[in-house]
C-alpha cells in the first residue's frame, strides 16, 4: 500500500492511495478494497470509500493533527470469502488558509469524539 505523495497540503493536494498488485487464490477472487484514515490518537477509521473493486483512489485530505500534522490512511482488502487485511501508511497533511471540504472535518471530528 503506497501513497504519493508522502507530504501535502490540506484541501490543496490531491493524494494518490494505491493498493494494486495484492493477490489471492483464484478461487476467492475478485478482491475489493475500501480507504479510510485515522487521526493520530483515534482509534477509528473514517472510511473515504466503501468497497469497491477499484485498488485505487484519489482524495485531498484534511489537515493532520495539531502536534505533528499526521494522518494515517488505512486499505481494507477483502477477497470473496471475506477474509481481510488492513494496512497503513503515514503521511503528513500540513496546514492551509483555504477551508477543509466539510464532509471531512465533520468526519475526522466525530472520530476524534470517539
Amino acid at each position: 500500500f503506497t501513497v504519493n505523495p508522502s507530504t501535502g497540503i490540506a484541501g490543496a493536494t490531491l493524494f494518490l492511495l494505491d493498493s494494486a498488485g495484492w493477490q489471492d487464490e483464484e478461487s476467492d477472487i475478485p478482491l475489493q478494497y475500501r480507504f479510510g484514515l485515522l487521526h493520530e490518537g483515534s482509534t477509528m477509521t473514517v472510511w473515504l470509500t466503501a468497497l469497491s473493486s477499484d485498488s485505487t483512489f484519489r482524495t485531498v485530505l484534511p489537515q493532520g493533527s495539531s502536534q505533528s500534522s499526521h494522518l494515517q490512511l488505512v486499505v481494507e482488502v477483502q477477497d470473496s470469502l471475506g477474509a481481510m487485511v488492513t494496512r497503513k501508511v503515514r503521511v503528513t497533511v500540513l496546514p492551509t488558509k483555504n477551508k477543509v471540504p466539510t464532509h471531512l472535518s465533520q468526519a475526522l471530528s466525530e472520530a476524534q469524539l470517539a
